[in-house]
């Protein structure tokens, strides 16, 4: 899904490098306003390189001749089993570790961040932790979606792809208490 390289670069330091095929990934954070509050959707997934169990917005790599729009698409589905009409958040794509990926983010390299939106009566479920669960449907591969308010998601999301896809729709909200 992209090349591994060592050498010299024009910023005068040798390192590892890698760049992605297709020009990166795609994430997505839905969202839903439920009794006054702005909750934000994300999964609770391992990942080992996270520590284990946590929570992450879906998404991932894009494959082999898919554009980044397609890829959140699909990896929506594959891990909520939902399929969304997602919308593009505003901004260039997004660079997850600036030492490690080439990627020129005014070229469409990074990672797209989408959203979308939830109707409240879509939550139905509530867990311990007292966060609105979106049951999976079909052949999902995680739990659902767990959707807390949006001062919490950051707090407790370690993904910082995640957390900036939430800074974003910040921006672009007005209704955001």
């Amino acid at each position: 899904f992209g090349t591994l390289s060592y050498g010299w670069h024009p910023n005068g330091y040798d390192t590892w490098a890698f760049a992605e095929e297709g020009g990166g990934g795609a994430l997505c954070v839905p969202t839903c306003m439920k009794d006054g509050e702005w909750l934000v959707g994300l999964v609770e997934e391992d990942r080992a390189n996270l520590g284990g169990r946590t929570l992450c917005a879906p998404g991932g790599f894009v494959d082999q001749g898919e554009r980044q729009a397609e890829a959140a698409r699909r990896e929506v589905s594959e891990e909520t089993g939902h399929d969304a009409v997602l919308h593009p958040l505003e901004g260039v794509p997004l660079v997850s570790n600036r030492a490690f990926f080439f990627a020129v983010p005014a070229n469409g390299q990074g990672v797209r961040a989408f959203t979308f939106e939830v109707q409240p009566e879509a939550l139905r479920e509530r867990t311990q932790e007292g966060y609105w669960r979106l049951a999976p449907v079909g052949k999902a591969e995680l739990d659902g979606l767990l959707f807390m308010p949006w001062r919490v998601a950051v707090a407790r999301c370690p993904d910082a792809l995640a957390l900036a896809a939430i800074a974003r729709l910040l921006a672009m909200r007005r209704d955001v208490p």
